[in-house]
């Protein structure tokens, strides 16, 4: 025999020889309610937190709505939350996120997608004035009409059955117009 035919020999015993692996044991009871996020934050510098960080950890945030710099109208408070646990302890130490094999305790993007994630999310910010040109705000509630007659026609065999959407866009004050009903009032 070859040398190559000794490893696909050798290869092969071992593969025989090797105990067939059980499947993990995933029973029990879980849950997602623990102030350990999956990326850790800037609270915390190593994934392994010391007893006395994670209780002034958990004094500050158990029982409280998670920061949100971008909720500006206090939309996390109005949320429930389940931060009653406290961090996720494994063998009895504190964790300060749930990825493990990043040494930031962050998801491993690189510079072209962490780019596109902020872009993404500049765009995502609500803003209910949009589009501001008043030839495609036109098009586009146009299209909400005809659309929503269509599907009203289609799944209830009535076309008005959703014109109440772009009805309610038209009559909308647009966020200035909100924001000054109080001082109005």
């Amino acid at each position: 025999m070859r040398g190559a035919d000794w490893a696909r020999l050798g290869l092969a015993a071992a593969l025989i020889a090797a105990p067939a692996r059980a499947a993990p044991d995933f029973t029990g009871l879980w849950s997602n309610n623990s102030l350990t996020y999956l990326e850790r934050p800037e609270d915390f510098k190593t994934l392994v937190v010391s007893e006395a960080d994670a209780r002034a950890y958990e004094a500050k945030h158990r029982g409280k709505p998670p920061e949100i710099p971008q909720d500006t109208v206090g939309g996390a408070e109005s949320e429930w939350w389940e931060t009653d646990v406290g961090l996720l302890r494994v063998r009895g130490q504190a964790r300060s996120s749930q990825l493990v094999s990043t040494a930031d305790g962050q998801l491993p993007f690189n510079a072209a997608t962490k780019a596109a994630n902020k872009a993404r999310s500049a765009r995502r910010k609500v803003d209910f004035d949009n589009p501001e040109s008043r030839w495609f705000r036109a098009i586009d509630l146009g299209y909400l009409t005809i659309v929503g007659s269509a599907l009203g026609w289609v799944l209830h065999r009535d076309p008005d059955t959703y014109r109440y959407i772009p009805a309610s866009i038209r009559r909308y004050p647009g966020a200035r117009g909100v924001a000054a009903l109080p001082r109005d009032a």
